[in-house]
């Protein structure tokens, strides 16, 4: 939830309180998934999202939708893969990761951020800046991650210690 909803070391439940805006968001998103097939609508809680990628050829007006309404409710657009989605305003994936390793068992712990969508350039930059780095996930584009996998099964094998992420640097001077 980009860092409104965490649980602590000892298990405890932080959550902020949902923004009153969210009950405007959601109504006028559901009513546009309504009027267009292959929008799909999404309630995440602490935010609300539309998805377009069953029909990309709506991307302009989802995103101007998200644009107006997030003027109008003061909720933060979160642009992603083929989403436009509207949350609460307050943390992010970085403020997470900072608050982690502010506490014991992470204090003092190298931050390695895992993420594929654009939401995750929050966690990548959160966990540079404290003496770590991120590891983008998918097709390569400019990124904060310092890192690339190319799937999935990538992640896996590299967290079983049988291959190693490629820099972000080399993926790039090997696309081109």
């Amino acid at each position: 939830m980009h860092g409104l909803v965490r649980r602590t070391a000892d298990g405890q439940v932080i959550e902020r309180e949902p923004h009153p805006g969210l009950a405007d968001a959601r109504r006028i998103l559901v009513e546009l998934a309504h009027c267009e097939r292959g929008l799909l609508f999404e309630d995440k809680g602490l935010s609300v999202a539309l998805h377009y990628r069953n029909a990309p050829g709506c991307a302009d007006a989802v995103i101007e939708a998200g644009e107006r309404l997030s003027q109008s409710t003061g909720l933060v657009l979160q642009l992603g893969d083929m989403v436009a989605e509207l949350r609460t305003p307050g943390a992010d994936k970085g403020a997470a990761v900072t608050a982690f390793l502010r506490e014991a068992p992470f204090l003092g712990a190298t931050p390695v951020f895992v993420g594929d969508d654009l939401t995750d350039e929050d966690g990548f930059s959160a966990a540079n800046h404290l003496g770590g780095f991120g590891v983008l996930v998918g097709e390569p584009r400019p990124t904060e991650a310092r890192y690339h996998l190319k799937d999935t099964e990538a992640v896996f094998r590299w967290l079983e210690g049988l291959s190693t992420p490629q820099s972000v640097v080399e993926v790039t001077a090997s696309a081109g």
